[in-house]
């Protein structure tokens, strides 16, 4: 018996313009990674800022972030809160806790 299968795959062919550009096509893409952890998120979210800043010089706001990622602006803030905290914290994560919970948990303390 002979299985024949056809499926079609889509490319999106994309023009980088800029290192910036390039990484933050990175980062969409790793957001949909489940092991993603919120420290790595928010690291990848300053890097995008600093980036900005170091190519304009000028800081993009929470809101621009979240709208150029497609992502909410209380997603942003979460992440970015993150570096508020003092290490003592964060290294206190409890690995059982869904990575949700934690960060939901975190910023409200």
């Amino acid at each position: 018996m002979k299985i024949s299968a056809s499926f079609t795959v889509t490319i999106i062919v994309a023009k980088i313009t800029s290192a910036r550009e390039q990484f933050r096509q990175a980062v969409e893409i790793n957001f949909n990674r489940e092991d993603l952890d919120h420290m790595e998120t928010a690291h990848a979210l300053q890097r995008l800022i600093d980036d900005a800043v170091a190519e304009t010089g000028h800081r993009p706001t929470q809101a621009d972030l979240a709208t150029e990622l497609g992502k909410s602006v209380l997603f942003i803030q979460q992440h970015l809160s993150l570096f508020k905290l003092p290490k003592e914290v964060l290294d206190m994560l409890d690995e059982d806790l869904p990575q949700g919970e934690q960060l939901l948990y975190l910023t409200a303390v």
